[in-house]
């Protein structure tokens, strides 16, 4: 894995479990913040979805999706770390 796609985030963010996994899915977000919850209802079946696609299994066992509130880009994706706002 190339440095670059090391992500870390501190927060007190809540966690949102979507799937226990594999992959374990986990939505992080402020309380109150209804808007992750479409993250919650799309990602497992979209990674699902993209295995069978590429026909390649999920290459980590967990995915964390983090619902930043002041992000520059839309999104941003690094190793087992999905950043979005």
């Amino acid at each position: 894995m190339s440095v670059y796609l090391v992500a870390i985030v501190v927060s007190d963010f809540k966690p949102i479990p979507i799937s226990k996994g594999p992959p374990e899915i986990t939505v992080w977000a402020r309380p109150g913040i209804t808007q992750a919850l479409v993250a919650e209802k799309v990602s497992a079946a979209l990674l699902g979805n993209m295995s069978i696609s590429v026909g390649v299994p999920q290459p980590v066992p967990k995915y964390d999706l983090v619902a930043l509130p002041d992000l520059y880009f839309g999104a941003m994706e690094n190793w087992g770390l999905v950043t979005f706002r």
